[in-house]
């Protein structure tokens, strides 16, 4: 079986930016964990595969590779702020909202009324 390394590059790099956008999109995990292992096998396919002839295309697209994983970690890295903000934030509404339970408990009658005066 031939392979061609430069074009199983390209579809990783494709695959890439795939898996960019759907982690900025928001994107359930598991699509996104679907396309990094295939990635990750189309790369290292081309490696294995990989043949003097291609080594100056193959460098060239092993860094565009590189520049993707950079920023597929930065987007990743943003979603995982952004969640840690997000329940953050959660846990402070649960909190106010246990206060105001609170309050209401300690100043309303036997039938849940609120006390006058």
């Amino acid at each position: 079986m031939s392979f061609d390394s430069v074009e199983l590059m390209q579809e990783a790099i494709k695959l890439g930016y795939e898996e960019l956008e759907l982690i900025q999109s928001g994107d359930d995990s598991e699509n996104i964990v679907l396309l990094a292992r295939k990635r990750h096998e189309l790369i290292q396919r081309a490696w294995e595969y990989k043949k003097k002839n291609q080594a100056d295309k193959l460098q060239e697209q092993f860094l565009v590779m590189s520049k993707i994983q950079e920023l597929l970690i930065e987007a990743a890295t943003n979603t995982v702020e952004q969640l840690r903000s997000d329940i953050k934030v959660v846990k402070q509404e649960g909190a106010r909202m246990s206060g105001y339970h609170y309050s209401l408990k300690k100043h309303s009658n036997s039938d849940g009324f609120i006390r006058q005066g």
